[in-house]
């Protein structure tokens, strides 16, 4: 029996969106082959009542501190994107390092920022999307306009830089995804989107498709 652990922003239980069914099959899978570890960083869904994990599955909380304004735009010149500029792991999550697992699922890129070199054992990444496509698609359908109610000809043109210096910080930030796509892929054993399309995209040998819906077990089986 293996080791697994999970590493996620969201709590997948109860599974009311497409990315918590996503995840939630994904841990289920993992408890198929032995005990599963979760550590989950993000906050209760509003408005939910959270259900508890399957037998077998033993979660733990960590914490992100919120990086200052000053922090942030550091961060972001040294060549994050702002996505991931905005938060840190805070001191007590530090006490993980170099966790011993067989396994370990990062779902999404940010978990492996975060918490990638925490962790000893072969890694899969969902990756689910490709960021650096979502945001390229968002800036090629534009931004829709919020209409003040009486914004006049200064507040217009401030609108319209403020369109365009988001559309230039997009920019910037595609090509910082990807080449965090791509530096992650090198670091592990597997990466897994949602789409063939994805996988053709991504360029990357080390890539592999788990349609939503499907299991864990499937990619395991594939990859191994």
């Amino acid at each position: 029996m293996l080791s697994s652990l999970c590493v996620a922003g969201v709590y997948p239980w109860p599974a009311d969106d497409g990315y918590r069914q996503r995840l939630q099959a994904m841990i289920e899978a993992l408890a198929t082959i032995g005990s599963v570890e979760f550590w989950c960083y993000g906050k209760p869904q509003r408005g939910s009542v959270e259900a508890p994990a399957p037998m077998g599955t033993t979660v733990r909380w960590l914490d992100l501190t919120s990086m200052t304004r000053s922090e942030q735009l550091a961060a972001w010149l040294t060549g994050l994107p702002r996505a991931l500029a905005r938060q840190q792991p805070s001191m007590p999550v530090l006490s993980v390092e170099h966790a011993q697992f067989d396994l370990v699922l990062f779902s999404h890129v940010d978990a492996w920022h975060y918490f990638g070199s925490m962790v000893d054992a072969p890694a899969i990444v969902d990756f689910d999307n490709l960021l650096d496509v979502m945001l390229q698609s968002k800036r090629s359908l534009g931004y829709q306009r919020v209409e003040g109610r009486t914004r006049g000809l200064a507040g217009n043109a401030l609108a319209r830089g403020r369109r365009a210096l988001r559309a230039l910080s997009d920019r910037v930030d595609e090509r910082r995804f990807a080449e965090i796509q791509r530096r992650c892929a090198r670091s592990v054993h597997t990466v897994t989107l949602c789409s063939q399309l994805d996988v053709r995209r991504s360029g990357l040998g080390n890539a592999r498709c788990i349609p939503n819906g499907y299991t864990l077990r499937s990619c395991l089986l594939y990859t191994s």
